[in-house]
């Protein structure tokens, strides 16, 4: 009886909320709407979606990236590198050295003028610090530079030391951040460190306006470019390329694999365990003694005679004094 009541009061209540949908019909002159002829327009609004919806693209790419990042291709790291310097300003590498800058198409006066400030940083792997305050002093300096036009004879140019190896290997550069002074093709260096510099870019224009430069000798050790022993950095530069080109191409996930069993296996021998003292001793009283020597054969040696008593020649040195003794009395 309850189930039969419940559902009656539901069947009423649907009907009464149908019946509000019910239209009143026409009546006598009510005007007649006119039908539409276009399809009418949507209302701009927005329509906020669910957290799990705004943040699916991101939690989609954030995880193909990290999978790629895991596979050894770092795509943050690639879209973000540009960010960090004035795109304006020219990149160095191994394979444009020769044709930006020794190659250089120029007029005799013009090779005469030409001077070339690079800047080699570490910014682009993160270790920030004073490469990072160098890298926006060079770029400040740069901007300048390029409102007043009045340095038309230096170009700029930047080196990233992490990803340039034969010429830092070549320049005997071991460190960063450094400021190069570069004239005549690259035959003539000057090589500044960055501590002992005055971080300002007005300082750095003035430095190259009123050319102070001059006044720093220029880089000319047997290992300078035209020198004697320039072949041996060109040979460890060289080698040092090919090494790092061949590393550079393996991927991080293998390397890490390839760096870590390499690590292992060094660290098993050397501290692989040593028997104990009493087990060594022990081990050598077990080990076999070597072999008896065999009897050979030998010959027999013959026995001297023995010599009898009344025929002997030799006497002894008192029977000798016995005899001449009684010799004495017979006489």
């Amino acid at each position: 009886m309850k189930f039969c009541g419940l559902l009656l009061g539901l069947l009423t209540s649907s009907l009464l909320v149908r019946a509000q949908y019910f239209s009143a019909g026409w009546t006598p002159g009510q005007p007649v709407a006119p039908n539409p002829t276009g399809t009418p327009a949507a209302t701009a609004s927005y329509v906020p979606g669910s957290p799990d919806q705004q943040g699916s693209g991101t939690k989609q790419s954030g995880g193909f990236s990290g999978f790629l990042s895991k596979l050894g291709f770092d795509i943050a790291k690639t879209l973000e590198q540009p960010k960090l310097w004035d795109k304006r300003i020219p990149l160095i590498t191994d394979e444009n050295y020769n044709d930006m800058i020794v190659n250089e198409p120029l007029t005799e006066q013009e090779e005469k003028d030409r001077i070339w400030a690079l800047i080699i940083t570490v910014t682009a792997s993160r270790q920030e610090g004073i490469s990072k305050i160098m890298d926006q002093i060079f770029d400040a300096a740069y901007n300048e530079t390029v409102i007043a036009g009045d340095l038309p004879n230096v170009r700029w140019g930047r080196i990233d030391y992490i990803n340039v190896t034969y010429l830092t290997t070549k320049w005997n550069v071991w460190s960063a951040p450094f400021l190069v002074i570069l004239r005549n093709r690259g035959q003539e260096l000057r090589f500044y460190k960055g501590h002992h510099l005055r971080l300002k870019e007005t300082a750095l224009r003035e430095f190259l306006q009123t050319e102070d430069w001059k006044y720093t000798p220029i880089w000319s050790s047997p290992y300078a470019p035209g020198g004697e022993r320039e072949y041996i950095l060109h040979f460890i530069a060289t080698w040092m390329t090919t090494i790092y080109n061949l590393v550079a191409s393996i991927p991080r996930w293998l390397f890490y694999i390839l760096s870590g069993g390499l690590a292992s296996l060094i660290l098993n021998i050397l501290h692989r365990k040593q028997p104990a003292p009493r087990q060594q001793q022990q081990q050598q009283q077990n080990r076999p003694g070597p072999p008896a020597p065999t009897p050979s054969a030998q010959p027999a040696q013959p026995t001297p005679p023995v010599p009898e008593a009344g025929t002997s020649s030799a006497t002894s040195p008192s029977s000798s004094s016995n005899q001449s003794k009684a010799k004495k009395r017979k006489k």
